[in-house]
């Protein structure tokens, strides 16, 4: 992948697998891990939003070498998400430690999922949901059932003991923060369902009336939501309190969907999801268009399963968001989710009758796990700009799935060998690619904006305005571009002069982010900055910076994606 500025700026590399992508990323804690992506999404990510050509060159290998890497890579990436998943947990669990302590005062370490799913109703209305699902309840378990579950859950939660981090770091610990936040979210589930009137779901609705057909599926789907509550309630998974709160929301949503004849659905969007202006999605009627089909596929022809109705749920989210627009509107562009979090801030209320002693022995422990933890995570994924990058792991591990086989050939498979201490380069390590490997077919393919001058190409004069972002069709600045008024890539002879415009262009912004530092917390300086330093290159005919689309469809495009 080509510069841009951003994330990657040097550039970046990536291997294909069949129908995987491969590839390692700098974290923000100073690690490098190795991501696993479907080829579209990493296609839009990279080509279209980051505005990135590739240059892909293809290696013809056995079955049995594709085979090999594939498990090598798939159980690689399983293994670094369990330790990276153990470092979060670590992190969580020592907040709760010390907040047991009042060494941390914060209410917000932990978070209850799902909660957040429901809202205060406005008019005290009795909840015919809730209501009935007492009913079935009572009628299954017994009158009593809900506050005896609640006691007993109070009491589980009274009753926990320290995580045990005497475990190998390969193996899943079920922290006393998970099992504290589990046992909690599950006691206001059930405490929710005690309730008549006072909640509803957060729901969104569609202008989309049911037909018969559709009716009588969700009156199905219905039944199944009920019985899944009737289990959840009584269950012992772990996640159950969350399970069942994502199960009645959806059984409100369906509720509400056959009493006004119109499709109703939870919000699933996340919490963090990102608000767009309406004018800065492009070409928005098809995207609203392109939504409403993909809502209408999602719609099974049978009754719904419940990941049926996950995708739909979806589907329906986005495109109810877009139907929104107008000029002075904002969306959630993106964000939706197959289980929606909408998380609530844990208030810890009822702790663990464990002793001072006890919990600072727990936090001597688990710092000894985690300096176990750190030293493997230093040992194979410290991340450096040039031994341990994006480009070197990705050669040495390749190298580790061969060396790890009973062919311990390196260059056999691939038909040559690449030495990763000497690639360290994006652009160097695909040329030695193309000159010691196996390759059997190589193409460049363009960035979006690469493709928007490839269909002007007979239109001069369309052609020229999309020189300049003042002018082109197709972008639109966004905040996480700095300022700049010339496109460089294509125009390599011209790219002295027109970085010397965006030279100045990025001081300019960095002038203008002085005045307006109280007020903007130093974004401006910080965007002129870094485009002055993207642009000072172009002075030398090298080109990094090419601007960003966020906020275009997944399926926009899509037909440029090689399969």
């Amino acid at each position: 992948m080509e510069a841009n500025e951003g994330t990657a700026s040097g550039g970046h590399s990536a291997l294909q697998l069949a129908d995987q992508i491969y590839h390692y990323q700098h974290v923000d804690s100073g690690y490098i891990r190795l991501i696993k992506q479907d080829v579209v999404s990493f296609h839009h990510s990279y080509r279209f939003l980051q505005n990135r050509p590739l240059h892909s060159s293809r290696i013809e290998v056995s079955d049995d070498t594709l085979k090999l890497l594939k498990d090598h890579f798939n159980q690689l990436y399983a293994n670094q998400e369990l330790l990276f998943k153990s470092l979060a947990n670590v992190q969580k669990d020592r907040l709760f430690l010390q907040q047991l302590l009042h060494e941390q005062s914060s209410d917000n370490v932990l978070l209850m999922k799902g909660l957040g799913l429901f809202k205060a109703n406005p008019t005290p209305i009795a909840n015919q949901t809730l209501q009935h699902l007492q009913t079935l309840i009572k009628k299954t378990y017994g009158n009593d059932f809900l506050s005896e579950r609640v006691e007993q859950l109070n009491k589980a939660i009274t009753t926990l003991t320290p995580s045990d981090w005497s475990k190998p770091l390969a193996t899943p610990v079920y922290t006393l923060a998970e099992h504290y936040q589990d046992l909690q979210t599950a006691r206001h589930a059930l405490q929710l369902l005690q309730q008549d009137a006072i909640l509803a779901a957060d729901t969104v609705t569609l202008n989309e009336a049911l037909t018969p057909a559709d009716s009588q599926r969700l009156e199905n789907f219905q039944h199944q939501l009920q019985n899944n509550i009737l289990s959840l309630v009584n269950s012992t998974r772990p996640d159950w309190g969350y399970a069942l709160l994502i199960n009645i929301a959806r059984l409100m949503a369906v509720n509400a969907s056959l009493t006004t004849q119109q499709w109703v659905f939870i919000d699933d969007f996340s919490d963090d999801s990102k608000w767009v202006q309406a004018e800065k999605i492009p070409d928005l009627a098809a995207q609203l268009q392109t939504a409403k089909q993909y809502w209408l596929t999602a719609k099974p022809s049978t009754d719904f399963s419940e990941m049926d109705y996950s995708r739909l749920e979806m589907t329906a989210n986005h495109y109810a968001e877009l139907s929104k627009t107008g000029q002075d509107v904002a969306v959630r562009y993106a964000g939706e989710q197959t289980l929606p979090d909408k998380t609530v801030p844990l208030v810890i209320d009822s702790v663990p009758r464990l002793s001072i002693t006890n919990l600072k022995q727990a936090l001597a422990d688990l710092s000894h796990y985690e300096t176990r933890l750190q030293q493997q995570l230093e040992r194979h994924n410290h991340y450096d700009l040039l031994t341990r990058n994006c480009v070197t792991e990705l050669f040495r591990t390749i190298d580790d799935a061969i060396t790890n086989s009973t062919n311990t050939n390196l260059e056999q498979p691939l038909g040559g060998h690449i030495q990763a201490d000497y690639n360290f380069i994006p652009w160097v390590s695909f040329h030695s690619v193309q000159n010691q490997l196996r390759v059997s077919d190589s193409q460049l393919l363009p960035s979006y904006h690469g493709l928007q001058l490839e269909k002007l190409k007979n239109q001069p004069l369309k052609s020229l305005k999309e020189i300049s972002t003042l002018s082109s069709s197709s972008y639109s600045f966004n905040a996480d571009d700095g300022w700049f008024l010339f496109f460089t890539d294509d125009m390599v002879l011209l790219r002295p002069v027109l970085g010397a415009v965006n030279t100045v262009t990025a001081i300019t912004q960095s002038l203008f982010g002085l005045f307006s530092l109280p007020f903007d917390d130093g974004e401006n300086l910080h965007a002129g900055s870094v485009g002055f330093l993207m642009s000072v290159p172009e002075l030398l005919f090298i080109n990094i910076r090419k601007g960003s689309y966020p906020y275009l469809g997944l399926t926009q495009n899509s037909e440029e994606i090689p399969h």
